[in-house]
């Protein structure tokens, strides 16, 4: 918890911006291919939920203490 809430910003703004970013540009570029809005959204969480496939990748190799994956995992 004690590395948690000394990276809590960094943490959040890593959340924001790894679920937000791909959610956006998905949607748009679903739309942009001619896609309805629902089928851009389901495109769009495809990418945005990349976040929770690496974690277990990231423990598999014992990196979980490097600073980097610290704040990503606490997301």
């Amino acid at each position: 918890m004690n590395d948690f809430r000394k990276n809590a910003g960094k943490s959040a703004l890593l959340g924001i911006y790894g679920f937000l970013l791909p959610m956006i540009l998905g949607s748009l570029a679903g739309l942009s291919l001619g896609f309805s809005m629902l089928t851009s959204v389901l495109l769009a969480s495809m990418f945005a939920s990349h976040t929770l496939i690496t974690y277990p990748i990231v423990s598999k190799f014992g990196i979980v203490k490097n600073r980097a994956v610290n704040i990503f995992r606490k997301i």
